[in-house]
C-alpha cells in the first residue's frame, strides 16, 4: 500500500474515517439478526445444489485432476494449471489457481468424491462474501456521510441483493466456481483492510497482511490482481472533490471512446443485462451463442450506442449529483468495472466473451448502488410511497431468491442443465456437444450421435465433437466411419493428442497394428504425460505378443497415474501369466494403495499367493474379492479352487455351488464341483 499523507482528509485508516468519531446507529440493517438473515439468504437458495453431480468443468478440476485425487505429488499444485495439466504443456489452459486446487485436494482427502462436501464449502464461501459485502457497503456509507444517510438499511439491501442474485448460481452451484468465491473472500478482505475497517493483528504490519490477502486472492483466481487497483481508486473516489471528478470524467470519456469496439460492446452490454435482469441464464455463451457483428445493419450495433449512453449518463450524474451521492455512484461504478477488466477482452484476449461466473465480483458494484436508492427513498419520498417501494423491493428479493433456487436445481444434473440451456442458446455447438457426452455416458448412443452431428453442423471444425463422434461410432461397430471422423479431427487439430490415441485404438480393433502403433506413439509424443495413451500402447503390444513391452508400457502408465485401475489389472494378470508371481506380490501394496476396492486386483494377488503356497494370505485376498463383487461367479470359483487345493472340500463344495448358481454356463465350475464332491466322499469313506 502507498504511504499516507499526514493531512487528515487523506488518511483513510484513521478512526474518524472508519466511523469511530461518528458511530453508526444500530439500525435493523446492522443488527445481529439482520446479519443472520443475510446468511440465510446466501445459503437457502443455493442449498438445493447440495448433493448434485460434479458437472461441466468439475470433471477437469476435480475428478480428472491428478493433484486433487492424490495420484500426483501435492507439490505439483504449484506447477500445474486449474485442470491439472503442466503449465509448460502446449495443451495447458494456463489458468493458475493453486489455492483453489488445494481446497479441492482437502475436500477429496476428507471425503473423496462425496459431492455435498464440495457444495457446502462453496455455499459457506458465498455466505462469507455476503457478510463482507455488507461490511464494505457500511464502511463506504460511513466514510461518505453520518446520520440518516449512513443508513444500515441501504447496506443490508446491497448485501441481500448480492446474496440472492441469480447470476451467482454458476459460481456457487458449480464446484469449479469456487475460484471466484475464494478469490472474492480475500479480495474483499484486502479492500476492507486498505480502507481501515479491519483491525491490525497483533504486531503484524498492516501492509504485510494486505499484501498477503492480495496474493491469496490472485492464487485463488487471476481476477484478484485487480484488488490493488480497486483499493487505490476507491480511496480516491471516497476522498475526491468535484473539480477532480470533472477532470476524471472527461478523461474517462476519451478513453471509453477509444477503447470500445462494436463486438465487445455487445458482449459487455449482455453481461450488464445479466446483472440487472438475470432471466436467461446459460452455463456457456460461446460457439454460436453470439454470432459476430459483420455489418452496420445488424441491430446489435445499438449495444455500442446504449453502452456509450450509459457511460455518459453515469458521468453526468457524477458531475451533477450532490457530493455524497456522487461518491457512492463513483465507488459502485469503479467496483463494477475494475474486477471485470480481466474478463473484458480489453486488456488481454481471454477464452470467452460472456460468462456468468466472472460477474461474481463485478456484481458487488451494482449492488452498492442500492444504498443510494434506499436512502433517496427514505429521505425524499412520501411515507406511503416509501412503503410501496419497500414492498416492491421485498418482492424483487423473493423473486431473485426463487430464480436462484430454481437455477441451483438445474445445476444438480448435467442432463437437466444442458437440456435447459439449449433453449437459451440453441445455436451453441458446445452445448450440443456436452449434451451428447452426457447422453453417451448414459448409454443413449443414438441420441448422443444426433447431438454430436448437430454440433458439427453448427461448427464443422469442432475437433472435440469429431473426436467423440468417432469414438461413439467405433463403439457401435462402425469402425471405418469412426476412423474417418478421427482423421478429420486430426486434420483440424494436428496436435490433438486424444484424437491420435483414439485413432490408434480404432486401428488396433480393425487389425491395423502397424498404423495403430504409429498413431499411439505420436499421441504419446504430443502428450507424454498421458497414462491412458501408454496403457493403450501396452494393450496393442500384448495383442501382437510383445509381453515385455506391454509390461513396460503399463508400468509407465502407473507411474503417471498410480490409480489407473485397468493398467494395474492388466499388469498383474500379465505377470501371473508370465509366472512372475513374486513381482505381483512385490507390487501388491502399491496396487492396492489407490485401488483397495478393486476385486480384479484382489483376485490376481490372491492367485499368486496360492501359487506360492501361502494359502492363508490367498484366502484373505480371494475372500475380499468375493466381498467386493459377490455376484461375479469367477471370484467364487477361484476361491473354490483354493479350498480344493487346501483340501477343505466342504468349503470348496459350498463355494463352487454359489459360483454355479451365479453362472450355470461355466462348465469348468461344474467339473470342479463334481471332482470336489467325489474327493469329499472319498475322505468320508
Amino acid at each position: 500500500m502507498p504511504s499516507r499523507s499526514s493531512k487528515k482528509r487523506s488518511r483513510p485508516h484513521s478512526p474518524a474515517d472508519s466511523g469511530a468519531g461518528n458511530p453508526i446507529k444500530q439500525e435493523p440493517g446492522n443488527s445481529l439478526a439482520s446479519l443472520a438473515a443475510l446468511v440465510v439468504l446466501a445459503t437457502v437458495p443455493f442449498a438445493l445444489s447440495i448433493g448434485g453431480e460434479l458437472v461441466f468443468d468439475d470433471r477437469k478440476t476435480v475428478v480428472e485432476n491428478g493433484v486433487v485425487r492424490g495420484t500426483k505429488p501435492l507439490i505439483e499444485v504449484f506447477s500445474t494449471d486449474y485442470w491439472g495439466d503442466p503449465l509448460a504443456s502446449m495443451t495447458s489452459h494456463k489458468s493458475y489457481r493453486p489455492l483453489t486446487t488445494l481446497t479441492f485436494w482437502l475436500n477429496h482427502h476428507l471425503h473423496g468424491l462425496w459431492t455435498p462436501g464440495y457444495h457446502t464449502v462453496n455455499i459457506a464461501l458465498h455466505a462469507i462474501n455476503t457478510l463482507l459485502v455488507h461490511r464494505l457497503t457500511t464502511v463506504i456509507s460511513s466514510k461518505i456521510a453520518s446520520g440518516p444517510n449512513a443508513s444500515g438499511y441501504g447496506s443490508w439491501a446491497a448485501a441481500a441483493a448480492f446474496a440472492v442474485h441469480p447470476v451467482h448460481v454458476e459460481a456457487v452451484a458449480n464446484v469449479s466456481g469456487r475460484a471466484e468465491l475464494l478469490s472474492g473472500v480475500f479480495y474483499l478482505a484486502a479492500v476492507l483492510l486498505y480502507l481501515g475497517s479491519v483491525p491490525a493483528i497483533g504486531m503484524v504490519p498492516r501492509n504485510a497482511i494486505y499484501a498477503l490477502l492480495v496474493v491469496l486472492s490472485v492464487a485463488s483466481k487471476e481476477q484478484g490482481i485487480t484488488a490493488p487497483i480497486a483499493c487505490v481508486v476507491l480511496e480516491w473516489a471516497l476522498g475526491g472533490r468535484r473539480s477532480s471528478m470533472r477532470r476524471i470524467a472527461a478523461n474517462a470519456s476519451l478513453v471509453a471512446g477509444i477503447a470500445i469496439t462494436i463486438n465487445y460492446a455487445h458482449y459487455w452490454m449482455y453481461s450488464l443485462s445479466l446483472l440487472l435482469l438475470p432471466s436467461s441464464l446459460c452455463f456457456d455463451y460461446s460457439m454460436g451463442c453470439f454470432p459476430p457483428i459483420l455489418n452496420i445493419t445488424d441491430y446489435r450495433i445499438l449495444s455500442t450506442v446504449v453502452l456509450i449512453a450509459l457511460a455518459v449518463t453515469v458521468l453526468v450524474l457524477l458531475v451533477a449529483a450532490e457530493e455524497r451521492s456522487r461518491k457512492r455512484i463513483l465507488s459502485a461504478s469503479l467496483l463494477t468495472v475494475i474486477p471485470f477488466l480481466p474478463a473484458s477482452n480489453l486488456l488481454v484476449t481471454v477464452g470467452f466473451t460472456v460468462a456468468e461466473r466472472v460477474l461474481y465480483l463485478p456484481s458487488i458494484g451494482c449492488c452498492l448502488l442500492l444504498p443510494v436508492v434506499v436512502d433517496a427513498i427514505r429521505t425524499r419520498l412520501h411515507q406511503s410511497i416509501n412503503k410501496s417501494i419497500k414492498s416492491l423491493g421485498w418482492t424483487a428479493l423473493v423473486i431473485a431468491a426463487a430464480i436462484s433456487a430454481q437455477r441451483s436445481l438445474e445445476w444438480r444434473s448435467s442432463l437437466v442443465l444442458f437440456t435447459r440451456d439449449l433453449g437459451v442458446c440453441p445455436n451453441n455447438a458446445k452445448i450440443h456437444y456436452n449434451l451428447g457426452k452426457v447422453l453417451a455416458d448414459a448409454g443413449s448412443l443414438q441420441e448422443a450421435e444426433a447431438r454430436y452431428r448437430e454440433a458439427l453442423r453448427l461448427h464443422p471444425a469442432y475437433e472435440s465433437a469429431l473426436n467423440n463422434l468417432g469414438n461413439l461410432l467405433e463403439a457401435r461397430g462402425k469402425t471405418s466411419d469412426a476412423e474417418e471422423y478421427l482423421k478429420q479431427a486430426i486434420r483440424v487439430a494436428p496436435s490433438f493428442a486424444a484424437a491420435w490415441m483414439n485413432l490408434g485404438i480404432a486401428q488396433m480393433r480393425a487389425g491395423k497394428y502397424n498404423m495403430s502403433e504409429a498413431s499411439l506413439t505420436h499421441s504419446i509424443a504430443l502428450r507424454p504425460g498421458s497414462a491412458e495413451a501408454h496403457f493403450n500402447l501396452g494393450v496393442l503390444q500384448l495383442r501382437v505378443g510383445r509381453q515385455e513391452a506391454a509390461r513396460a508400457s503399463w508400468l509407465h502408465a502407473i507411474s503417471l497415474d498410480s490409480a489407473h485401475s485397468l493398467a494395474w489389472s492388466n499388469l498383474l494378470v500379465l505377470l501371473d501369466e508370465m509366472n512372475r508371481c513374486d513381482e505381483v506380490i512385490d507390487l501388491s501394496a502399491s496396487a492396492l494403495a489407490h485401488n483397495a476396492d478393486l476385486a480384479s486386483l484382489r483376485l490376481s494377488i490372491g492367485t499368486c499367493y496360492a501359487k506360492r503356497g501361502d494359502f492363508i494370505e490367498a484366502e484373505r485376498e480371494l475372500r475380499r474379492a468375493v466381498q467386493l463383487s459377490p455376484s461375479t461367479a469367477i471370484y467364487h470359483a477361484n476361491l473354490g479352487v483354493l479350498y480344493q487345493r487346501w483340501h477343505r472340500y466342504e468349503d470348496a463344495l459350498r463355494t463352487y455351488s454359489t459360483a454355479l448358481d451365479l453362472d450355470p454356463t461355466v462348465t469348468s465350475i461344474r467339473e470342479n464341483l463334481e471332482t470336489t464332491r467325489r474327493r469329499l466322499n472319498q475322505t468320508r469313506n
